[in-house]
């Protein structure tokens, strides 16, 4: 008997020994503990060769006969190892202003197995060297991102991708300046206006703060 290690949802080709054996008609057998047999199983006679789909730990086995009546049981043990469950992705905040940056959280759904390492993703596309549960992203530009994850379990088995969470990312004022006259007489007063314009994303409003080496 021997072992094999799966994570769920994976196929195991299973084929019978028969080294040794005279040539000759051999009918085969097959038994599960559990799960499903694919491809070529026909009632678990006539193909050496099955495909098996576990869906928990358990012993299979093949009874090979030949028409004399000679047989072999050659039993497998298959360890069936469960990827994490991924529940959702957090973040500090959901929006900043241009250049900042947000921290985001991978959470693992309730009971779910252990994750060794994440994979992070910005608008479906893998952020290279992130492979833990927290992560801070710099915006450099504004717009609207999506960040989701997975998660790896000690075996190698990979969880669902989250759903995406999704942060704005609001530009700064640009094209910044003042109209009005600069030279005046003194006791009297000018007309200061300023101009911004905001990019985006959505409509903006922008608010002024003034100061000056004198008062307003």
């Amino acid at each position: 008997a021997t072992a094999t290690e799966i994570c769920e949802g994976e196929t195991v080709v299973l084929t019978a020994n028969t080294t040794g054996w005279a040539e000759g008609t051999i009918t085969y057998q097959w038994r599960g503990q559990n799960g499903t047999f694919q491809g070529g199983y026909q009632g678990g006679n006539d193909y050496a060769t099955v495909t098996v789909a576990p869906t928990q730990s358990g012993w299979y086995s093949v009874t090979s006969t030949t028409t004399q009546g000679a047989h072999r049981v050659d039993s497998i043990y298959i360890i069936v190892n469960h990827a994490p469950v991924m529940n959702n992705v957090a973040s500090n905040v959901n929006s900043i202003c241009q250049g900042g940056q947000i921290t985001f959280t991978a959470n693992l759904g309730f009971r779910s197995v252990a994750a060794q390492s994440y994979t992070w993703y910005k608008d479906g596309v893998e952020i290279p060297g992130e492979n833990i549960r927290n992560i801070t992203v710099d915006f450099a530009d504004y717009g609207t991102y999506r960040l989701a994850a997975s998660a790896t379990s000690e075996y190698g088995c990979v969880s669902n991708i989250s759903e995406d969470k999704q942060v704005t990312v609001y530009s700064a004022p640009s094209n910044v300046y003042i109209t009005g006259q600069n030279i005046i007489a003194e006791g009297t007063s000018t007309d200061l206006t300023a101009h911004a314009t905001y990019v985006g994303p959505g409509n903006g409003n922008i608010t002024y703060a003034w100061n000056g080496s004198n008062d307003f």
